[in-house]
């Protein structure tokens, strides 16, 4: 299910992404004024980085769910613009719990793949592809990886990521 040419595709999809915004956008430099986030809000993190990823698995089943991820991966890329970090500063502190996100909407990225594949074996190939072994595999497998990678990445962004940002912006290192 996880075939290298996909994650070039992604990879690329990830790349222009994250680029387009500083193309499109002005790059400000602002003024620093980051918080630390509460230890408490890595639930809330996790509950919503969870409730948007499980929304683009359930509309991948109608074949919805890759121009969300598209969207969503601009959406990260434009942060950064808004963010006023230099991307040097910007994408490597994200990255430390991004990498988690990113790669649950990888699996999403894939399973919507799978999912069009199976329809499309099925209508038109006349071939037998079963789309309910293909839910219990994203059941049994891809659901239960997407829950922990969303869960390590909520605890680095709080812990990790925003500490080192609170770090660099009071001490001037942006």
């Amino acid at each position: 299910m996880y075939k290298k040419s996909r994650l070039i595709i992604f990879t690329i999809i990830v790349i222009l992404s994250f680029t387009i915004p500083y193309i499109t956008n002005d790059y400000t430099k602002s003024v620093y004024n980051y918080g630390l986030i509460k230890y408490t809000d890595t639930f809330y993190i996790f509950f919503i980085n969870s409730f948007t990823v499980f929304s683009f698995l359930a509309i991948s089943f109608f074949g919805l769910s890759i121009p969300f991820i598209l969207k969503m991966l601009y959406a990260i890329g434009n942060a950064s613009t808004n963010s006023g970090l230099n991307p040097l500063i910007y994408f490597p502190l994200s990255l430390i719990h991004g990498i988690f996100e990113i790669a649950s909407l990888f699996i999403i990225f894939t399973v919507s793949i799978e999912i069009f594949r199976t329809y499309y074996y099925k209508l038109f190939l006349n071939k037998k592809k079963s789309i309910t072994k293909l839910t219990k595999r994203i059941i049994k497998i891809e659901i239960p990886v997407i829950v922990f990678l969303l869960a390590i990445g909520a605890v680095f962004e709080v812990f990790i990521t925003n500490r080192l940002a609170v770090f660099i912006g009071e001490n001037g290192l942006f």
